[in-house]
């Protein structure tokens, strides 16, 4: 991945989460408490992060955006958006386990990122240094017990390394066939499937 400008884009947590990458360097890392407006306000931050590095859309050589688990609604902003962009700039997309992209300042050699996924639940995976040994999926609090490192990622918590970012980050060979990974029914799904 030797692109000159890469944009990141995340919102599968309370975060919205845009970063600037420049020549392998992450030059602006913004984030703001989402507040369920993530719609209308992910644009404006775009630019804002464009803006203070005198650049424009078209200045962009790739983008990469994290594709969850996490919020529903959330996480569809930022996959939208990166597919949009993608499109309309015709430039690469990869996409990234927002789990990953959201750890991947920390170097334990052991780690367990999780999202919390609501009742007593957590997105979660665990790795040892860049071999997962636990797939990402949704987990009771229980079974995660015997994973090492939690760490709970909450605005507070996110650290990002762009060197790992690459590591685990995947070309997304068509953007319309990209989708968010929910790894959740949302509540509507459940609702229809009571119907049946």
């Amino acid at each position: 991945m030797n692109h000159k400008n890469i944009l990141i884009l995340d919102t599968a947590t309370k975060s919205q989460i845009v970063i600037l990458v420049i020549q392998g360097k992450i030059t602006t890392f913004k984030s703001r408490l989402g507040k369920n407006d993530y719609v209308p306000c992910m644009i404006p931050l775009i630019e804002s992060v464009l803006q203070e590095n005198n650049l424009g859309l078209n200045n962009l050589d790739a983008l990469i955006v994290g594709v969850g688990p996490g919020s529903y609604t959330g996480t569809r902003v930022a996959v939208l958006t990166a597919k949009m962009l993608a499109f309309n700039l015709q430039i690469p997309l990869y996409q990234i386990s927002s789990l990953l992209l959201l750890s991947s300042g920390y170097s334990y050699a052991s780690l367990t990122p999780l999202i919390d996924a609501r009742s007593n639940a957590f997105f979660a995976l665990s790795l040892k240094e860049t071999h997962i040994y636990l797939n990402e999926d949704r987990f009771e609090s229980s079974f995660l017990k015997s994973f090492p490192n939690h760490l709970l990622i909450e605005p507070t918590t996110i650290k990002i390394d762009f060197c790992t970012i690459k590591q685990f980050a995947k070309i997304v060979s068509n953007c319309h066939l990209l989708v968010p990974n929910y790894l959740t029914k949302t509540q509507a799904e459940l609702n229809l499937e009571k119907i049946d």
